[in-house]
């Protein structure tokens, strides 16, 4: 991407891989400032958490945006509780539940545009 207009959030982990690899980026409060300047052409791509582009690419971005490439740095997100949550045990089996019976993929599928890595 050097040479290229990047946008990305501010004090994102993206913006902070984007800055580690010497590659000019302009940063913005939110993802979609972040999608308006790709649009109107004044960024020639917005780099940022791969769900949130997969997203914008199924949906508003349908048709005038793409994902390439690959994910440059694999992150995971996670659901933080209180340790003496009486829900963390009932989400964890809801969440094994939903990927043992092919519900998590469907979803990912409908929200995502792909298959779940």
């Amino acid at each position: 991407m050097p040479g290229k207009r990047v946008a990305t959030v501010k004090g994102s982990t993206s913006a902070e891989y984007l800055r580690q690899h010497d590659i000019q980026i302009t940063e913005f409060s939110q993802v979609e400032e972040a999608y308006e300047a790709l649009n109107h052409g004044r960024a020639d791509a917005v780099v940022y958490d791969a769900p949130v582009l997969l997203y914008h690419v199924s949906h508003e971005g349908k048709g005038k945006t793409q994902v390439v490439g690959p994910i440059f740095r694999k992150e995971s997100y996670g659901i933080v509780f209180p340790s003496n949550s009486r829900h963390r045990k009932r989400v964890n089996e809801a969440l094994l539940l939903l990927k043992e019976n092919g519900i998590y993929d469907r979803l990912y599928k409908t929200w995502f545009g792909g298959e779940s890595k």
